[in-house]
């Protein structure tokens, strides 16, 4: 399923919030740490799999991407408003 910009933009910024790049200490890995969600490409597969998916349920996924690029429905939900993509992960 093809993602608009701004979808594209929520969804890898959506990924990289549940998947971060982490600090890592002495006695652990850090490539392994230090890999984000966009280091393993997981908003691709996440929208390759969106055609995998009931039409419906994809077509809501998309809305809900849309929602989080709106700075109106983002003010609404937080403390700004701006959309989700240029918020910080703290």
């Amino acid at each position: 399923m093809d993602l608009t910009h701004r979808e594209t933009e929520a969804l890898d910024a959506l990924c990289d919030t549940f998947v971060p790049s982490l600090a890592f200490g002495n006695d652990e890995d850090p490539v392994l740490f230090s890999m984000s969600a966009a280091d393993l490409g997981v908003s691709a597969r996440v929208a390759a799999a969106l055609d995998r998916i009931e039409r419906s349920k994809a077509d809501a996924f998309k809305f809900f991407l849309r929602l989080l690029s709106n700075p109106l429905f983002m003010a609404s939900v937080s403390r700004g408003a701006s959309p989700f993509s240029h918020l910080t992960q703290s």
